[in-house]
Order: structure tokens, then C-alpha cells, then sequence
């Protein structure tokens, strides 16, 4: 995996914190870092209610914030021996805790898959749990 860490727009090196987003070039994704509204625990619909905000914002000149898909938070699992299963280079505000996708497990819609950073590892959740999200969105194919 290909990851570039961006602060408003500008390339950062590896070592440079302050970023606010990480440009995943192998799935061509954006990945928010610590995108407003998103520092605490929400269930399902104010997840979803928090993510609409930042397109209606246009969050950083972005305007198709969504949940990632579960592979996609996959891709920021990084097994080493930590409390938190994640790149603290890349992902400085990643907790230890469940993170929301955007996906309904197939057998109920009452729950929604999450990747849970202490473990790396996917679960299903209750709609009404409270857990963390870093929304994504595509990024533009070049003209």
C-alpha cells in the first residue's frame, strides 16, 4: 500500500505531523485525520448525520465524504504489538476502539459492520452502539 500524508493540499513527508488527510493511492481513496465532529463515539445515525455535515461543508474542497467499506478500513490495520492496531504515523487519532463502515451485514439490517483497531478485526454492531468513524472518499480520476 501506497499511503501520502496531505496538510491542506501540500505533500508531507513521512515524519511531518499536522496532516488532515492520508491519500491511500493504491485504493484511490482519501482518508480524513481528525476530521471535525468525528473525535468522539456516535451511533449509526448521527454517524451519518456527522458525515452529510462534512459534505455540506465541503470539507476540505470534498464534497462525497462517505463510511469506508470494511476492506477499505482494513487497509489501515497494522498488526504490530500496540494497543492500537493502526499506523499513529498516518492515523495520529485512531483509538483503540470499534470504527463504523458503511456496510449492513446481510442477515439483519438492525446491524452494521465495524473494524475494531485493538484487534484488526471485523464485527457486526447494533445500530444504537456507539463507536468511532474516519470517513473516505474517492479521489477524482485525473483528466
Amino acid at each position: 500500500m501506497t499511503f501520502i500524508k496531505h496538510k491542506l493540499g501540500a505533500d508531507l513527508q513521512p515524519v511531518e505531523t499536522g496532516h488532515v488527510i492520508v491519500h491511500n493511492e493504491t485504493l484511490g481513496l482519501y482518508e480524513s485525520v481528525n476530521a471535525p465532529g468525528f473525535d468522539q463515539r456516535m451511533n449509526d445515525a448521527d454517524t451519518d448525520a456527522a458525515v452529510a455535515k462534512l459534505n455540506a461543508d465541503s470539507y476540505l474542497g470534498i464534497t462525497t465524504w462517505r463510511r469506508p467499506e470494511p476492506w477499505e478500513s482494513l487497509t489501515q490495520v497494522k498488526y504490530v504489538d500496540e494497543d492500537v492496531m493502526a499506523d499513529r504515523d498516518f492515523y495520529p487519532d485512531m483509538q483503540g476502539a470499534y470504527y463504523w463502515t458503511g456496510q449492513t451485514v446481510p442477515w439483519s439490517t438492525s446491524f452494521v459492520f465495524a473494524v475494531y483497531f485493538d484487534g484488526g478485526s471485523v464485527y457486526d454492531l447494533t445500530r444504537y452502539y456507539r463507536a468511532f468513524c474516519r470517513p473516505v472518499a474517492s479521489v477524482p480520476a485525473r483528466q
